[in-house]
This record gives structure tokens, sequence and C-alpha cells, in this order.
């Protein structure tokens, strides 16, 4: 995480880290649906694999609580 003097933002950015485990997990099972070769193209792969769009909310939820809890300390 860069900690740059210049920018400054809201929110404690090194708790993203925190999320890793979620994003690897949709990045491999986004691969692994690749590999399978079941789906048309990427759009469909993410609308269509309930995991992979509950990876993408839970995501979605934990970075909205991380800046909402942190932003401002």
């Amino acid at each position: 995480m860069d900690r740059s003097p210049e920018y400054h933002p809201p929110f404690h950015k090194e708790y993203l880290l925190y999320t890793l485990p979620l994003v690897a997990y949709g990045l491999f099972r986004y691969a692994m649906l690749i590999e399978l070769g079941n789906r048309a193209g990427p759009t469909e792969i993410i609308i269509k694999d309930p995991p992979l769009l509950m990876t993408i909310a839970l995501w979605g939820v934990f970075v909205l609580g991380i800046v909402l809890k942190t932003s401002g300390d």
C-alpha cells in the first residue's frame, strides 16, 4: 500500500488488504469458469454464476464498511 504523503484518502486504505481473499477467490473462480468454457462471454460468466455474484457483493459490502467505518479518523 502506497504511503505517499501527497495523497491521503479520507479512510484507512491499508484496511482494504483484508478484502484480498475475496478478490483472489473471485479471480480464481472466474479463471475456472473460463477454462470450463460453458459460457459465451465475460458478461454471461459474471451474471449467471451465483458464487461469483455473491463474492462481488460481499467485496462491495466489505469495502463500503471499511470506507464508512474508518472515514474521518
